[in-house]
């Protein structure tokens, strides 16, 4: 539901699943492939330790961390979906 939502934003040029706990490698990528722009790492409020914070920083890029939304935490999905199929 997620990626759903995020790839039918106009502002989303493309969606890459995180296969990995550290996103640098995937980061690079992205960085290498839109060398001009700035590069904004959205992740939620709850890390305090944010990986892949260093590159960000490093190619001047931004991190962003919006506010907890309950609605669609994966804890909140996964309740939902046990709910239904006991």
């Amino acid at each position: 539901e997620r990626k759903s939502i995020i790839s039918s934003l106009r502002c989303v040029d493309m969606i890459m699943t995180q296969g990995e706990f550290d996103p640098t490698e995937n980061l690079k990528k992205i960085h290498e492939q839109f060398h001009n722009a700035k590069l904004v790492f959205v992740i939620g409020s709850n890390w305090k330790k944010i990986p892949g914070a260093e590159y960000i920083r490093k190619i001047d890029g931004e991190i962003v961390q919006p506010p907890f939304y309950e609605k669609l935490s994966a804890a909140n999905i996964i309740n939902k979906m046990l709910k239904i199929y006991k």
